[in-house]
């Protein structure tokens, strides 16, 4: 939703200079903006899947606060260490969201509290979630 508003109501200038990070700048509010856009609306499309999916299991074991503080914890990580690899090792200038990092984060918190149970309704549900973090961390 973020991501459609900001692309009717904000200008690309705005977006450029606001919402992307750029390889080898460290504008702290910069990362922390990039967590909350996307690529696309395929790009938001899937990431909502796996927050929708991964994000439960991390907010069931560690609650509304902390799960919060592991999104943009993750997703300001992921973007800080992008910057640094693409920006001062490989000399590239293209902009880097972070939804994708952030949610990557959240993947691997839901992998190691609970790897073989997803909890629905309070009825424990059997499922190899550390397999679909995998495959969200790996395809990202």
């Amino acid at each position: 939703m973020f991501y459609a508003f900001s692309l009717l109501f904000l200008s690309p200038e705005v977006i450029s200079q606001n919402y992307l990070s750029y390889p080898g700048q460290f504008v702290a509010s910069n990362m922390l903006l990039s967590t909350m856009f996307h690529a696309s609306f395929p790009h938001l499309f899937t990431n909502s899947l796996f927050l929708l999916f991964l994000g439960r299991v991390a907010e069931a074991k560690v609650g509304k606060k902390k799960w919060l503080l592991y999104y943009f914890m993750a997703g300001f990580i992921s973007v800080f260490l992008d910057s640094v690899i693409r920006g001062l090792f490989m000399g590239s200038k293209e902009p880097v969201v972070g939804a994708s990092g952030a949610i990557s984060g959240l993947a691997a918190v839901s992998a190691l509290l609970s790897p073989y149970k997803v909890v629905v309704s309070g009825k424990n549900i059997y499922f190899p979630v550390f397999l679909v973090a995998w495959v969200l961390v790996y395809s990202d």
